[in-house]
């Protein structure tokens, strides 16, 4: 296999990965959280500041709108708060609540069955292993990116 068709190979299963993910994220979530909610209250877990629907959706890389979508219903739900932002009041702040964190809590529990799962058939080991060229993998995507985004 060349170097562009082990690229394509290994983007091909990254999506294939992702979607099976996505489907087993969702069933283990309903009805309490969506894919997508669960991923935002991820997001704060990972980095508790506050931050602007527009950062947030860049980070999803998803429009501003899809992302303001989605922290209405959070914040309908109590999980975020959106206040103004105290330097600039034109900007809004999203940020976790209580209720929040409480709610990814419930949802990481909810994933107990498909991690058990996981660690019987294909071993914490394993994942433990290849975790450090995933995480490589991912800062590399941001940073290209950030790059082709101007930030």
């Amino acid at each position: 296999m060349n170097d562009d068709e082990a690229i394509v190979a290994a983007l091909t299963e990254i999506g294939i990965i992702q979607q099976l993910v996505d489907t087993e994220m969702r069933l283990a979530l309903a009805p309490a959280l969506s894919v997508s909610e669960f991923g935002v209250l991820s997001h704060f877990i990972r980095r508790p500041d506050p931050v602007e629907p527009g950062r947030l959706a860049r980070a999803f890389q998803q429009a501003k709108s899809s992302m303001t979508a989605t922290l209405a219903k959070l914040e309908r739900k109590g999980l975020v708060k959106i206040d103004p932002d105290p330097e600039d009041g034109r900007k809004k702040l999203a940020s976790l609540t209580d209720e929040g964190r409480k709610a990814w809590m419930e949802g990481v529990a909810s994933t107990t069955p498909l991690r058990e799962k996981l660690k019987a058939g294909f071993g914490a080991d394993q994942l433990r292993t290849i975790l450090p060229a995933l995480s490589s993998l991912r800062a590399w995507l941001d940073e290209a990116r950030n790059e082709r985004d101007g930030f």
